[in-house]
C-alpha cells in the first residue's frame, strides 16, 4: 500500500542489502564459535590424564629378582601395573 512504501521510505528501506542473509549468518557463526572457545576452556580447564599403564616399580622389581634367580628372562611373567582410581564426573571441578 501506499502508507507502506512511505514508511519504507522514511525508514530507508527500500533498497535493502541482497546480501544481508549471508552476512549476519557469518557474524553469528563468529559469535557462536567465539563463545564455544570461552565455555570449552571454562569447563575443560584441567588437563587429561594421559593414558596408558603405570607399572608398579616395587612390584617389577620382585619380579625381575625372581626371573633372575631362577634363571628366567627377563621378559617371562607379566608385568605389574598399578590400576587407576576411577573418577567420579565432578572430580575436580571444585
Amino acid at each position: 500500500s501506499s502508507g507502506e512504501a512511505a514508511l519504507l521510505q522514511q525508514a530507508r528501506a527500500t533498497n535493502p542489502d541482497p546480501d544481508i542473509r549471508r552476512k549476519i549468518n557469518d557474524e553469528f557463526t563468529q559469535l557462536a564459535e567465539r563463545d564455544s572457545s570461552f565455555v570449552d576452556r571454562l569447563v575443560f580447564w584441567q588437563k587429561a590424564e594421559d593414558p596408558g599403564l603405570a607399572v608398579d616399580p616395587a612390584k617389577e622389581a620382585q619380579r625381575l629378582r625372581e626371573n633372575a634367580a631362577t634363571g628366567k628372562p627377563p621378559t617371562a611373567g607379566t608385568v605389574p601395573t598399578i590400576k587407576r582410581k576411577e573418577r567420579g564426573p565432578l572430580e575436580g571441578l571444585f
